[in-house]
């Protein structure tokens, strides 16, 4: 399975990457929307996980392009703060959960193996 991670805190990227990989998944990581959106261009992602606060763009508005892109990706948004607001607005686009940073990679591999069986 194809997992995509747009992170731009380079070292935290690569910690997500190396967890993902270790449990089998296939990852890939960007640390901008501009990348992200080259990676997507020439492959399909089951699953992105997406920061809030990116370069470029904020993680609701890259959700917004990825879902008109491909109605079958599940995105998962990783924010420090997590409001009703932001969690309101990301679940009218359709993203599929929410963790809170810093997090712990088992409640995420949680999260992404939920999903899978959907």
């Amino acid at each position: 399975m194809d997992i995509l991670i747009v992170e731009d805190d380079v070292v935290f990227c690569k910690l997500l990457t190396k967890y993902l990989n270790k449990e089998n998944y296939f990852t890939q990581d960007a640390q901008d929307v501009f990348t992200a959106k080259q990676l997507i261009e020439n492959q399909k992602f089951k699953f992105v996980i997406i920061d809030y606060r990116l370069p470029g763009a904020n993680g609701l508005m890259f959700s917004q392009w990825l879902i008109d892109r491909d109605d079958e990706v599940k995105i998962i948004l990783m924010s420090r703060i997590l409001d009703e607001e932001l969690m309101s607005e990301g679940k009218k686009l359709g993203i599929i959960d929410f963790i809170k940073k810093p997090l712990n990679p088992k409640d995420l591999l949680g999260i992404i193996k939920q999903n899978s069986k959907v």
